[in-house]
């Protein structure tokens, strides 16, 4: 802190060093220019703090914009109390005043960010409330949009409102208990109508103030996708169960759904021990990495992919069928194995034993004629 005094006219008649030392600036600099002359553009407006010190009327806290000797600004709060003679005629103003640069500059950042932060959630698809003491503060216009109101009205409205009867309590828990984090529920709409929605929420403290801020999100779209998928998966089981091949339904990050006795046996592990278990820990190591590889293209490509395995000279007609959900993307791989080894030996003897026949018919001395 440091001192300063004005006279009558609200000149500086004089400032303690340590202004001289924090700011660079020259004495001549300074004294003799009016206080008024360093009132912030924001409080400059503000007539009333003004005419508290031309009525010559004690102050606080006045914040006061100055310029160091480098170019850089520094803000100051100043405090003053005014003087008389011995007539009690007012002869100036004495006071202290500070450095309050880092606070005001934190200040205008959050005013910034906060603007930054609302230019987002205008923005956003998702909708977004604030939330102080168990009602809504604000509202984007996304909000205002998903639950069928005017964002005006929203304001003032417990979040509760918000909700369909079934979630009603997981609301309120949530909203009473500053419970943050990620859950879904029943929204509720103006018009009655309820929709499944998730729930990202989030305590704050703003200054003094606690807030709650809530974006929400429709998620009817995923859960319908989620039960055609449900669908199909019981459709895959039914048919991964009645076939003899070798068959396993696997969820894109490789992981085991389902998989049939067949699967079991060849992997030489209990049926519901291989359930969740990670694709990679159950096949043989030999041929992991190539059924691995053509999963994550069938994932990848959408399409079905054909290939031949080879393990403990047992062969293999191997097949990835991608499984796909309500919005056409990729949710499963049903992975069918057919054992073709004595396929590929018949098909070897039958080669083996025309070969042997021709080599007959080129050494024989006779005519042979074949229909």
């Amino acid at each position: 802190d440091w001192c300063w005094e004005t006279d009558a006219d609200l000149r500086f008649t004089y400032l303690s060093d340590r202004f001289f030392d924090l700011t660079g600036l020259e004495f001549a600099a300074v004294v003799g220019k009016a206080l008024t002359d360093f009132l912030s553009d924001s409080q400059g407006a503000d007539n009333a703090r003004e005419a508290r010190i031309r009525a010559h009327e004690p102050f606080d806290d006045l914040v006061l914009a100055m310029e160091r000797a480098n170019g850089h600004a520094i803000w100051i709060s100043c405090s003053g109390r005014p003087m008389h003679d011995a007539d009690g005629v007012f002869c100036g103003f004495r006071g202290v005043w500070f450095d309050v640069s880092k606070a005001v500059d934190s200040q205008e950042k959050l005013m910034r960010s906060e603007a930054q932060l609302r230019q987002s959630v205008e923005i956003s698809f998702d909708a977004f409330l604030v939330i102080e003491n168990g009602r809504i503060i604000d509202a984007n216009a996304q909000a205002a949009v998903l639950f069928g109101y005017e964002a005006a009205e929203l304001v003032g409205m417990e979040p509760v409102r918000l909700s369909a009867p079934e979630t009603a309590q997981v609301v309120n828990e949530a909203v009473h208990g500053g419970v943050d984090g990620i859950f879904e529920i029943l929204a509720r709409r103006q018009d009655g109508e309820s929709f499944p929605v998730e729930v990202s929420a989030k305590e704050m403290q703003s200054g003094h103030r606690r807030l709650r801020i809530v974006a929400v999100r429709d998620i009817s779209a995923r859960k319908e996708s989620e039960e055609a998928l449900r669908r199909s998966d019981e459709t895959a089981r039914a048919l991964i169960d009645a076939t003899t091949d070798i068959c396993v339904l696997i969820d894109p990050d490789m992981n085991i759904l389902s998989a049939n006795k067949a699967f079991a046996a060849a992997t030489d592990q209990a049926r519901d021990r291989v359930i969740g278990a990670s694709l990679q820990d159950v096949l043989p190591y030999a041929t992991r990495g190539l059924h691995l590889r053509k999963c994550r293209e069938a994932v990848l490509t959408g399409e079905v992919v054909e290939y031949e395995s080879e393990n403990n000279g047992r062969w293999f007609d191997t097949k990835c069928f991608p499984i796909f959900d309500g919005e056409g993307d990729v949710r499963r791989i049903a992975l069918y194995a057919r054992d073709v080894t004595d396929v590929k030996h018949w098909a070897e003897m039958l080669r083996a034993g025309e070969e042997r026949y021709r080599n007959l018919i080129e050494i024989s001395p006779e005519c042979i004629y074949v229909h």
